[in-house]
């Protein structure tokens, strides 16, 4: 076997794998196009590798080369995010504007399948190990443009947006409104240092989140990376909304709006957190206590409307424990006959509260005649806004 055929066969396999990754992550458009090529590279290796005599050193030198290039476009995808714009220096005129700064920041899905935002967002998750990522990197992402083949759009931004746009209706005085997304455009460090550029000296975070949880202390390291003491600028965060009445009692009305037709003692409610892998740092574990008062509190109001306190439980997503598999079928023992499934870590419908929870939902043994009835997220109205307003007076009067 000569040199020459060596690198046919080396080329071959980079291709193989090139196109390989390219057909699990590139958009639900391009994918076919990356099928057709792979099919066509592969089906002409076959017919070269008919005609050579040392079938198996070709056949090796093929998977070197398909390891070597998913492994070279794996580390690729793990770099590929979202491209963030610091400039050198940030100039601004504080005395041209003295407004402060309120920054809301949405952990929201892009509506389509795009890889540089999936790629930001499994980048910055704690779901899986820095190891894992660079491995399976291809087959993660390959996983949720899966989800968007099936379910078409995800809501979140839209309903995002809507909701930025009743907030701006709200008279917040001297005080300037920003909008921004956790993993993409327009995204929270772009959107910082334009505050600051405009002239804010305080700038309040306004973090769409339920707890302090993995994306909770990734916004305040990023924004930390942008040296903001440097300038006259200070960063003020809004607790997370596990304290929130109103949020409580919003989910109370959702409740009882769904179920006011049924006896109470029949119905089985299931709160589910978003938990934590294991491979998360100790800090972050405060979350799965937040949401778990969270669901408590709410527990609580809804024993005081007639409710069996044995039907209500809470399970979560990333926590074999109490898995919601697990809690699910100690809650169906109880003999309910109405099931309401309540993701309360979303604020906004998204692909999670769409397609993953009732996919692990749909897979267990649920009786036919049970109706399931999903709160998919967050009822923010007036009087989250005026709590919202309430938080930044409170934090004002006590600096």
């Amino acid at each position: 076997m000569n040199v020459k055929e060596k690198l046919i066969f080396s080329i071959l396999g980079l291709l193989i794998g090139y196109f390989f990754v390219g057909y699990l992550t590139w958009s639900i458009k391009s994918e076919d196009i990356s099928l057709i090529i792979l099919c066509m590279i592969i089906f002409i290796t076959i017919n070269i590798l008919k005609l050579m005599r040392y079938k198996k050193k070709c056949i090796k030198i093929i998977l070197i080369g398909i390891v070597i290039s998913y492994l070279f476009n794996s580390v690729y995808l793990y770099y590929d995010r979202v491209k963030i714009q610091f400039p050198s220096k940030i100039e601004s005129n504080f005395e041209e504007n003295k407004k402060d700064a309120i920054i809301l920041v949405f952990p929201a899905n892009p509506p389509l399948y795009q890889r540089n935002n999936w790629s930001q967002m499994i980048y910055n998750s704690c779901e899986y190990s820095n190891l894992q990522k660079i491995l399976l990197f291809p087959f993660i992402l390959n996983k949720y443009k899966d989800i968007y083949k099936e379910i078409g759009k995800d809501p979140s931004e839209e309903l995002s947006v809507d909701f930025f746009e009743k907030v701006k209706k709200e008279d917040f005085k001297n005080k300037e409104l920003y909008f921004s997304f956790l993993n993409h455009k327009p995204i929270l460090e772009e959107q910082v240092i334009k505050a600051m550029q405009e002239g804010a000296q305080e700038i309040y975070v306004v973090n769409m989140l339920l707890d302090q949880s993995d994306q909770w202390f990734q916004i305040q390291e990023r924004i930390e990376k942008i040296r903001f003491c440097n300038y006259n600028t200070e960063i003020i965060y809004l607790e997370p909304f596990w304290k929130s009445k109103e949020l409580m009692n919003s989910y109370r009305k959702e409740i009882r709006k769904l179920t006011h037709k049924s006896s109470k003692q029949n119905i089985g409610i299931l709160f589910v957190g978003k938990g934590c892998k294991r491979n998360v740092q100790e800090e972050y574990t405060d979350s799965i206590y937040q949401q778990t008062l969270f669901a408590k509190e709410i527990k609580e109001k809804l024993l005081l409307d007639g409710y069996d306190k044995n039907n209500i439980m809470i399970s979560y997503l990333n926590d074999k424990k109490f898995s919601i598999k697990d809690v699910l079928s100690q809650l169906l023992e109880q003999g309910i006959t109405e099931l309401i499934i309540i993701p309360i870590y979303i604020p906004f419908t998204s692909i999670e509260s769409k397609k993953i929870i009732p996919e692990i939902i749909n897979k267990m043994e649920i009786p036919l005649s049970m109706q399931i009835k999903y709160i998919t997220h967050w009822n923010l109205g007036g009087e989250f806004i005026q709590e919202i307003k309430e938080n930044i007076k409170t934090i004002e009067n006590n600096l």
